[in-house]
């Protein structure tokens, strides 16, 4: 664990590692400053020599994502008044957001604006919240503080869209995934998280899970095809655009590779496609035509790519939307005393790590028949355009019953298997 963050639990050690590897130095010193609670000058110098150190350890992040703040100038004008600072037309649904930003700024600032008081006029609302009336004026009255502009223009500005996901790299880069595992596993507050009843929720913000991304990524980079083996093409279409509404639309999936799903009497076919981040899957399920039932579409990678990891894999059912969190099935089996009660038999088994994604999202529609549709961020999922890996597929419908006792699960298509599974690349 890196030394200035080492008091700083793995969430936000995350949050301040993102905002850095996206160029946000300001971000980053706030979040160290509240969880340090230290002054201004030392979470700026702590931010800056880990701003050097994650350089070293990690540049093709930067050189990937690096850019310059202050952006949002372009859509905020900042009045300078005598009297008070006031928020003008904040629409309702980012007026308490906006005003607690702009409150804390006002105590924690540093960039010399010497004015006593600043009105700000919002930007125009998003075409999301068009219609959300506007507020009155919010009036804030700090006079003679000293406000960081860059800072006060990302404050006021709409929520920005989703942080990209950048790896983070472990001290040593080429420890193994075991280790990590066991890492992982001697961090109380995952334990706690996996010791909660039923599926695990959220997202598996730990930092030893983003350096068993880091690690599984660099693996799969350094795949090589198997003797005599040609993979499916997935092509690359940089400028198109698929909306995951659970509907396949020809006009959407047209340039897709469509691979029909075996036995090939099912009807079910796969299609993939991707572009510069994304790869984008759907699956066509002529044969279900049911509302309801065991519907599931899974989609599995990293197939025994290493000896810890088994694979990865989303799985998408009856949803209109909804995020993926995944599943990683590992070879790695709990450390320390074996378990005490049924409830926690689970420790007896390989751990199968719940809710590995932020970005996966996926949804499902019954249209005569019922569709899925996917999307899996590449950084996050640890593929690599140009490179080959390997996948299998499956998809699930109603199980059998007999005499209202289940007996089995049934499918209705498949591609590959865990022992032999399909390699493909994105081209």
């Amino acid at each position: 664990m890196n030394e200035l963050l080492k008091d700083i639990p793995s969430g936000i050690q995350y949050e301040i590692t993102s905002l850095i590897y996206s160029g946000n130095k300001i971000g980053a010193s706030r979040h160290y400053r509240n969880a340090t609670d230290c002054d201004l000058k030392t979470a700026k110098d702590a931010i800056e020599a880990l701003t050097a150190q994650l350089k070293t350890a990690n540049p093709l992040a930067f050189n990937e994502s690096q850019h310059k703040g202050g952006s949002g100038c372009a859509v905020v004008i900042v009045l300078l008044v005598i009297g008070a600072i006031a928020i003008a037309k904040i629409p309702e649904a980012y007026k308490n957001d906006w005003e607690k930003q702009l409150n804390a700024l006002l105590q924690t600032a540093s960039d010399k604006v010497s004015e006593s008081e600043i009105m700000v006029k919002a930007p125009q609302p998003s075409q999301r919240i068009a219609d959300a009336p506007p507020s009155q004026p919010i009036v804030v009255p700090k006079p003679g503080k000293q406000i960081d502009r860059d800072t006060l223009y990302q404050a006021i500005a709409p929520p920005p869209a989703e942080l990209p996901y950048q790896p983070i790299a472990p001290a040593n880069i080429d420890t193994d995934l075991t280790t990590l595992y066991r890492q992982k596993l001697a961090n109380t507050d995952y334990v706690s998280w996996l010791n909660k009843p039923g599926i695990p929720q959220g997202y598996q913000d730990f930092i030893e899970e983003h350096h068993i991304k880091y690690v599984r990524a660099k693996i799969a980079r350094s795949l090589t095809l198997p003797a005599n083996t040609k993979p499916l093409k997935i092509p690359v279409i940089p400028a198109a655009t698929i909306t995951i509404d659970g509907a396949i639309q020809q006009q959407e999936w047209q340039q897709a590779i469509r691979i029909p799903l075996q036995p090939e009497e099912t009807g079910s076919f796969l299609y993939l496609q991707a572009d510069n981040d994304w790869l984008y899957l759907a699956a066509d399920v002529l044969g279900d035509t049911t509302e309801k039932g065991f519907d599931q579409f899974r989609f599995y990678i990293h197939v025994d790519i290493d000896p810890t990891i088994r694979n990865e894999r989303i799985h998408v059912d009856r949803s209109q939307f909804k995020t993926l969190g995944g599943i990683r099935q590992t070879q790695v089996l709990w450390q320390g005393e074996p378990p005490k009660n049924d409830d926690e038999r689970w420790k007896k088994y390989p751990i199968s790590d719940w809710r590995i994604y932020r970005m996966a999202k996926g949804a499902s529609t019954l249209q005569q028949h019922r569709q899925f549709e996917a999307k899996l961020n590449l950084k996050e999922s640890g593929l690599t355009i140009g490179l080959p890996f390997p996948v299998f597929a499956e998809v699930e419908t109603d199980p059998l019953y007999v005499d209202e006792k289940f007996k089995k699960r049934l499918y209705l298509g498949g591609l590959g298997s865990q022992n032999q599974p399909v390699w493909m690349i994105m081209k």
